[in-house]
């Protein structure tokens, strides 16, 4: 799974994600403006807190687990990971 850890996004641009995904008609602008096709859906990106996901894997029994750090967006902007994780073989 890829988890993000953090998003650094500015306030402009938080403001027009808002826009995008609380008014349908501005993301269908937004769309054509990127080149994309009118009505592609708004892919909201969400932050999670490391230590809950690791509680949460280990409450579930997983135990080899390996951790990839990753930058997605331009200028290195949202930091996270890539969590694999596999549970022991009885």
């Amino acid at each position: 799974m890829d988890v993000n850890l953090d998003c650094k996004d500015s306030f402009f641009r938080k403001s027009v994600n808002f826009f995008r995904r609380h008014f349908v008609p501005f993301q269908y602008v937004v769309n054509v403006l990127k080149g994309n096709p009118w009505n592609q859906p708004f892919m909201q990106m969400n932050v999670y807190d490391l230590n809950t996901i690791m509680l949460m894997v280990l409450e579930k029994g997983f135990s080899k687990i390996s951790i990839e750090p990753f930058y997605q967006g331009g200028k290195r902007q949202h930091p996270g990971i890539f969590l694999f994780a596999k549970k022991d073989e009885a």
